[in-house]
């Protein structure tokens, strides 16, 4: 009955995101309009995307934080507590509307990986799983997940280097307690490659990433040229386009400035929905960031992780999954 309602509704269609966002508005970009909303399916809505905060707060900005951000907060002051002393980073987590995330990501320099392990289990973390670049650990007392990882891969493939994460690390205050994200050039590029390659959907908490940070965006291409993640950042941003030209009109000047960003970018077909991307989409972008990981690496490599049961299992995820 919920995945009915969830359909009837809208949500994760074109129609279901112009609507949200023209109620919702889009910060410092336009106010949102609530006149004869629906509040219910608009909840809902927010709900699947995970973007109920930023949605109370579009109602009544004076409004009190829910007890689930407040615990979402206190996990990651509890984390940045932890791990102080360590070489590690929060990415795509701390994002520039409040959200509530299905876990926590953190990456660690693998040489502390075991250090970080310990601390957190210490803090009442439950192991869930391990792989060979990290672990799923369970908050015991909010019931929030933390993926620590030491690398970030999507069936074996790398597909963004952590060094470029933690040397572009900064500083962020959370309940009183400074916990380390990467800057928001290098997080909007994880948001994006994770939206991609692991994911394949485009999300509304996608949209109100990038869209206040449309200023971090220039340096953000920079780097996705030089990561071989060019074909991603144009899918990714064409589909932002067309819900922003939806939404606001090809005459706005918000939607008129992304136009002009994207021609810095590879030429290719804008998505008719922003829901989901296209499998050969997705697969054009994973042969230009597979062939960059592979250098040196031989064909070999190659055929072994096409082959690996992990690929089956992300081709299978991909056309099942509505949403992240």
């Amino acid at each position: 009955m919920h995945e009915i309602a969830l359909e009837e509704a809208g949500v994760g269609r074109l129609k279901s995101f112009v609507k949200f966002i023209q109620a919702a508005g889009i910060p410092s970009i336009i106010e949102g309009n609530k006149k004869n909303i629906d509040l219910a399916e608009l909840a809902e809505i927010a709900a699947y995307n995970k973007v109920q905060p930023f949605w109370a707060q579009s109602l009544d900005s004076g409004k009190d934080r829910s007890d689930r951000y407040n615990q979402f907060l206190s996990v990651l002051a509890c984390i940045g507590e932890s791990l102080s002393d360590l070489d590690y980073s929060i990415i795509k987590t701390l994002r520039p509307v409040p959200h509530i995330p299905s876990d926590v990501d953190i990456l660690v320099e693998p040489s502390e990986f075991f250090e970080a392990y310990r601390r957190l289990v210490l803090q009442n973390f439950e192991v869930l799983d391990k792989c060979p670049f990290g672990a799923t650990l369970y908050d015991t007392k909010t019931g929030f997940n933390a993926d620590l990882s030491s690398e970030l891969t999507v069936v074996g493939m790398k597909y963004i280097d952590r060094d470029l994460i933690l040397s572009n690390t900064i500083e962020h205050e959370v309940c009183n307690t400074k916990i380390k994200v990467p800057n928001p050039s290098v997080d909007l590029l994880v948001v994006i490659d994770h939206s991609v390659f692991k994911e394949g959907i485009y999300t509304l908490r996608d949209f109100y990433t990038i869209m206040p940070w449309l200023q971090y965006l220039p340096r953000t291409i920079d780097l996705a040229f030089r990561e071989s993640d060019a074909l991603a950042m144009r899918l990714f941003l064409a589909t932002t386009y067309l819900i922003l030209k939806e939404s606001l009109g090809e005459e706005h000047v918000t939607t008129k400035q992304l136009a002009d960003i994207l021609v810095k970018v590879p030429t290719g077909s804008i998505p008719t929905l922003p829901y989901k991307y296209k499998l050969i989409e997705v697969a054009d972008s994973f042969v230009s960031k597979g062939s960059y990981f592979l250098k040196g690496k031989g064909f070999e490599g190659l055929i072994a992780n096409s082959m690996s049961t992990k690929t089956l299992r992300l081709f299978v995820n991909y056309l099942r999954r509505k949403a992240y």
